[in-house]
């Protein structure tokens, strides 16, 4: 699969298929180094903790099915061919290959851009907290055009594709990349979108991780899902 801070720093990839005996097979870069390159210096303890939590996952996954999980992380942009490659595992197996992609650049991260650049910033604030957004401002952000040619980009990878159901996230810059990105697709009506709760970052006192509701979502994203 692909994603990354700006969808081009990073590709996660979970191939799951059916085995009689469970086991853990593949490589696993998913590195706290690695990742360090991709995280604001406040961020790490997060990540580091939901690096543990991913790796204790799959360990359990593994005990508690009868599927194989082979889990790789590639620390470049991914490539056409690879995109469409197909796992290698057993001949006969059952495969289902799952493709993860974050979000474009939204206005919620420009705002925290020129936020950090003032001279007077005092180094933790954001500009998106009940504090300094109390009329939110950026509640549920969209993209920025690059934001929307970022996704856009990513359509010579997934036109090669021949998806089967695409999940997205309800938060606005999440389901615009997920469509923009499977635009061809979705013209085609050959894909069903479904916006999932669970597909999005945990909330909190950001003002942009706060979602519309969902009859206004549904109104303005017709072709997803609620």
């Amino acid at each position: 699969g692909f994603c990354s801070a700006t969808l081009e720093r990073c590709v996660n990839s979970f191939s799951f298929s059916a085995e009689q005996k469970p086991f853990l097979e593949g490589r696993n870069q998913l590195t706290n180094s690695t990742l360090s390159a991709m995280a604001e210096k406040y961020e790490q303890k997060d990540v580091n903790n939901n690096l543990e939590i991913l790796r204790s996952l799959a360990v359990e996954i593994q005990k508690n099915s009868e599927f194989e999980i082979k889990v790789e992380k590639v620390s470049h942009s991914l490539t056409i061919e690879e995109a469409r490659s197909k796992p290698t595992i057993g001949e006969n197996d059952i495969v289902k290959k799952v493709h993860f992609i974050r979000h474009g650049e939204g206005t919620h991260n420009v705002a925290q851009r020129n936020w950090r650049n003032d001279p007077n910033w005092d180094g933790v604030s954001e500009p998106y907290t009940l504090d300094t957004d109390p009329k939110f401002k950026y509640q549920d952000a969209t993209l920025t055009e690059i934001g929307e040619k970022q996704a856009k980009d990513l359509q010579q990878i997934t036109e090669g594709l021949s998806p089967e159901l695409l999940i997205l996230s309800p938060m606005r810059r999440a389901t615009q990349t997920g469509l923009l990105a499977f635009a061809s697709h979705i013209t085609a009506k050959k894909l069903p979108v479904i916006a999932h709760e669970n597909a999005h970052e945990r909330g909190g006192k950001h003002t942009c991780d706060k979602r519309l509701d969902k009859s206004k979502l549904q109104s303005l994203y017709s072709m997803v899902s609620y």
